[in-house]
């Protein structure tokens, strides 16, 4: 399971205002929710989608297992202005059903082992958004990048006949990095490498913006997928 360090927030909360990435995917779900929803953000990390959701609905319950991200969700919801944003502290699967009108999972879980627990949780729909694999070039995975394994959730949905609505959409969450120093941290923390030298990937993500408070930027270009799927009975 992925852990949390008080730097790789900070570095996932740069990502995410330098490229906007979050806001994207609250603009492309937006129309599939209503202003007097309850979302449940499970699996939230730090609650980027959580704190740009929370203007489009009534209330928005960020959950994860790890109490370091919740309060980054506090302090930044308090920074916005945002009162309708609940951090709890919680295993998703230990939440009662129905809590809430939508379920969002961002890059967090997957059909074939969540998909039951994802509708228990859920009154009306599930949102489930993630990146489509192989990842398109100038990802984190292609020429410099650690390997996932895939799962195909369409394929799930289709031989349990669920039906679902699948949007693609470009998006890109990609790194910005103060300097050489924190560069080599971030790709040793998410072990990132790749046949060429980390000096050599690194001579080609640098910023050569003068003013630029940032000297690098690794992209992570992605082809998003959203599957959007009513509430069915998978007893």
């Amino acid at each position: 399971m992925f852990k949390w360090s008080d730097e790789s927030i900070l570095w996932y909360l740069a990502a995410s205002e330098w490229t906007g990435y979050h806001a994207l995917l609250a603009k492309e779900a937006s129309e599939f929710l209503k202003p007097g929803d309850e979302v449940c953000d499970v699996g939230c990390g730090p609650g980027c989608l959580a704190v740009e959701l929370a203007p489009l609905v009534r209330r928005v319950t960020a959950v994860d297992v790890d109490e370091r991200v919740l309060q980054c969700i506090r302090e930044r919801s308090a920074e916005r202005g945002i009162d309708n944003v609940s951090p709890v502290l919680s295993d998703y699967a230990d939440l009662p059903e129905n809590c809430c009108d939508v379920v969002v999972a961002c890059s967090f879980g997957v059909m074939e082992k969540n998909a039951y627990e994802f509708m228990r949780l859920a009154r009306r729909r599930m949102i489930v958004i993630k990146r489509k694999d192989p990842p398109v070039e100038e990802g984190f995975t292609t020429a410099y990048g650690r390997r996932y394994k895939s799962f195909d959730d369409e394929k799930y949905l289709d031989e349990h006949q669920i039906s679902y609505r699948l949007y693609t959409f470009d998006g890109d969450f990609g790194q910005p990095l103060h300097d050489r120093e924190e560069a080599f941290r971030f790709l040793d923390y998410y072990a990132l490498n790749g046949e060429e030298s980390a000096d050599d990937f690194l001579a080609r993500c640098e910023i050569t913006d003068p003013e630029s408070a940032y000297r690098y930027y690794i992209p992570n270009k992605k082809e998003v997928h959203m599957l959007i799927t009513e509430k069915v009975d998978l007893m």
